[in-house]
């Protein structure tokens, strides 16, 4: 049946409306508009043009009042039909004249009366009448620039909680680009003000909580409109003193005591950061010289390391430090941030990770339950170095080398909480993830796997995720890393069925004269076996060339001792050969010459 035909042949022009819109004709447009609403494009026009030239949305509001005084519930039940349809109609003039100040309040009446709801009344019009929510932090002397304020407020009011039921796709799109366009012209406003970043830049020094409170809602409803809207990425705000003041605001902000105005600060940062990181990875090495107290970057990795941090501020910081962390670039490239990890870590790394540099302090504690604030605290410690050890590359391993952190990440071994214990063994999953040999020397040369090793052994016939996390993680390792001297150890392992295959493969791997069977050819050998490593790989770990040797010799092995705590050095300036081949110039002797000058003081823990 064509459009015509469900219109009983007529097209919907003027003359198929009623004249006049009183209570009898209400079902009759009720009808037409529902047929309009669900036909085509050219079905739709006319009846639009029909509505605006006779002030249909003007005489309904006027009948809709008259019904809602005489307590008419059948018609008022009508009304919510015949505007849904109108909201349907997806017109654009409609949708503005039913968003209007003249006529928005009495639709938001309109809506309060949902057939589906005969009994419950929601109070729309209260909502949007009620101006006390409505806070000038500024003082907006342009009127056109409140009233569009409010328009999109309440766009944003009926889109989202009146109307969000009855919306199809195509009328939410409508709306939403309605509330983008006033987004865009709200900040095109702003921008056009010369006294607006003057009138701004006072309200970041403000001492008053309250005022601070209301500075940083109105910064992040702002930044919320400028990210939005087509023209957000170059903001005053951005540029220049203001921009400088801005972040040493949220700075403050991040480092008082007042919780609420921490989370909205963490918001606006996060905000800001999401918006364009480099911005703030600028501003952080500009101020490097500035007191530590006075540092964003030290503000937020102060937050991180507090154990009494509320969880859901760790991790939103933990996020932050992701954005200016990271490291987008291809391996072996130069990447945008460089310089700003050149800046972290040899001031911020350690500091940032110093819950889990100064765990061999307190590693007696770790036996009994932790509390949620301290077990959020190391998760995200291990979360970070993870990111940092697939990330970063030679500076991670410079690091590594030059303190005891994955000594100590497997001091949480002996915690109580299983999601703990995983995640020292994915610090260490991810070291060999990698495929960096540098890591293999490293686990093998500190004996780092015998820990975990010692974990696996513990945990007898225990079916769980810490079991499997292991079982993945000696069977990646199985032709990578030989393992010999653990034998006896591994021979103990029964939680899963898999070991048991595991150690024949490795028995007949390492006794291949035990039975009757014909030794293997290298070709065919089977590879894909735990310890599956040909004499080539394991002459390779046993002897490395002449300038690795004298490199490695003077690496010490962490004795019994050292692992409780003794801690003895870890290297000596040839250790660091292979990893500065791979760092900048620059920087390598920047870091060996800090390293001689306050060696004690950086290696006191």
């Amino acid at each position: 049946m064509s459009e015509e035909d469900s219109f009983g042949g007529i097209r919907p022009t003027l003359m198929s409306l009623p004249e006049e819109v009183e209570f009898n004709t209400v079902p009759n447009i009720d009808e037409i508009l529902e047929r309009a609403s669900n036909a085509g494009p050219d079905i739709r026009r006319p009846v639009c043009i029909a509505l605006m030239e006779n002030n249909y949305v003007g005489k309904l509001l006027d009948l809709f009042r008259i019904a809602e005084d005489l307590d008419s519930r059948e018609t008022l039940f009508r009304m919510y039909s015949i505007f849904k349809h109108l909201v349907l109609l997806n017109n654009p003039a409609i949708l503005r004249e039913l968003l209007s100040e003249q006529h928005v309040y009495h639709v938001a009446g309109v809506f309060e009366y949902d057939p589906s709801y005969p009994d419950t009344r929601p109070g729309y019009r209260q909502f949007l009448l009620d101006r006390s929510r409505f806070k000038q932090v500024l003082d907006l002397e342009n009127p056109q620039l409140v009233d569009l304020i409010h328009q999109t407020f309440r766009i944003q009011y009926l889109k989202d909680v009146v109307l969000p039921r009855i919306l199809d796709e195509e009328t939410f799109g409508s709306l939403l680009f309605m509330v983008r366009c006033n987004f865009a012209e709200i900040i095109e406003i702003f921008e056009g003000t010369e006294d607006f970043m003057p009138k701004l830049v006072p309200l970041f020094k403000s001492e008053s909580v309250n005022d601070c409170m209301a500075t940083l809602k109105f910064m992040k409803e702002f930044l919320t409109v400028a990210k939005a809207s087509s023209n957000g990425r170059n903001l005053k705000l951005y540029q220049g003193e203001a921009f400088s003041g801005f972040l040493q605001f949220i700075q403050r902000m991040l480092s008082g005591s007042n919780a609420l105005n921490r989370l909205l600060a963490l918001d606006v940062l996060i905000g800001v950061t999401q918006h364009d990181p480099s911005i703030v990875r600028l501003y952080m090495m500009d101020h490097r010289s500035d007191p530590v107290e006075g540092q964003l970057l030290a503000a937020i990795i102060d937050r991180v390391r507090d154990a009494a941090s509320e969880v859901g501020l760790r991790w939103q910081l933990v996020a932050v430090l992701r954005t200016l962390l990271d490291s987008p670039g291809p391996m072996g490239l130069p990447i945008p941030n460089d310089d700003f990890l050149n800046f972290f870590y040899p001031d911020y790394a350690l500091r940032l990770l110093s819950p889990i540099v100064e765990l061999d302090k307190t590693k007696r504690s770790l036996t009994s339950s932790l509390d949620d604030q301290t077990t959020d605290l190391y998760l995200n410690c291990c979360e970070l170095l993870c990111s940092f050890i697939t990330q970063h590359k030679y500076r991670i391993k410079y690091l590594l080398f030059r303190s005891f952190v994955v000594h100590n990440v497997l001091f949480l071994l002996q915690c109580q909480e299983k999601i703990l214990r995983l995640a020292a063994v994915r610090v260490v999953r991810t070291m060999v993830g990698t495929g960096d040999d540098f890591y293999f020397r490293f686990l093998l040369k500190q004996s780092l796997l015998k820990p975990i090793i010692d974990e696996a052994v513990s945990l007898g016939t225990a079916d769980n995720a810490l079991s499997s996390a292991l079982t993945e993680f000696f069977y990646f390792i199985r032709d990578v890393l030989p393992l010999e001297s653990y034998k006896a150890d591994l021979e103990k392992i029964q939680f899963a069925p898999i070991w048991t295959v595991l150690l024949e493969c490795y028995n007949d791997l390492n006794n291949p004269l035990s039975d009757s069977r014909s030794i293997p050819s290298d070709d065919s050998k089977p590879r894909d076996t735990w310890l599956g490593v040909d004499r080539n790989e394991e002459a390779y770990f046993a002897t490395e060339d002449d300038d690795e040797e004298e490199a490695e010799e003077a690496l010490t092995v962490p004795s019994e001792e050292g692992m409780n705590g003794n801690h003895v050095s870890l290297v000596s300036e040839s250790d660091l050969v292979a990893v500065e081949m791979e760092m900048p110039h620059k920087m390598a002797t920047t870091w060996l010459a800090e390293d001689e000058l306050d060696r004690t003081k950086r290696m006191k823990y």
